[in-house]
């Protein structure tokens, strides 16, 4: 996962030393075993970075929500306060990431609360919502993952509800039923 950050950096043109500080910064925020105050640290220089770089980041930050919420957590050494200001921090980030849809942006900020089975329901109903809206693309590059940080977010949390309900996941993502906002992403 390394190599595959740093070339997006590098096709991105970032300087090295960001680029140091931001392959810092993503494994500080996945990596279970640090401490919270190092989350909330790794997190604030995230939300330094360009939108380019934070809309890179989605993936890594509904992970991290997905990780509060199932208990791989508890080895991290952080109090109350703290973890909820990380935790807040993150889904500020996601809402940004969800850019008009309210829905989406509602999603993103109970992915650590909500249960399975409504997570998809929300899911089912803002992809229904930006069937007409998707955007078809001939050709997309690294360059243009801001603009379509909207669907790596709906990408994101349906990788994370695979890992969880792969069974759910597979009707709206495969074979001939597969959901219109899934063909259009993949067919962009």
């Amino acid at each position: 996962m390394v190599y595959a950050r740093w070339y997006f950096c590098y096709q991105a043109k970032v300087s090295a030393e960001d680029t140091m500080r931001y392959l810092e910064i993503l494994s500080v925020i996945e990596e279970d075993n640090r401490s919270g105050k190092g989350k909330l640290r790794a997190l604030a220089g995230l939300e330094r970075m360009e939108m380019l770089l934070q809309g890179y980041a989605v993936p890594v930050l509904v992970q991290s929500l997905f990780s509060s919420r199932s208990g791989e957590w508890a080895e991290i050494e952080w109090d109350y306060q703290e973890k909820e200001r990380f935790l807040n921090k993150v889904k500020t980030l996601l809402k940004k990431a969800a850019g008009q849809s309210q829905q989406l942006a509602d999603l993103a900020n109970s992915l650590d609360t909500k249960k399975d089975n409504e997570i998809i329901e929300s899911l089912k109903d803002i992809m229904e919502e930006d069937e007409q809206s998707t955007r078809t693309v001939e050709k997309m590059d690294y360059l243009e993952t801001d603009l379509y940080r909207k669907e790596i977010l709906v990408l994101s949390i349906l990788r994370q509800m695979a890992l969880a309900c792969p069974e759910q996941i597979s009707e709206l993502v495969r074979g001939e039923s597969r959901h219109p906002f899934i063909k259009n992403v993949l067919n962009g």
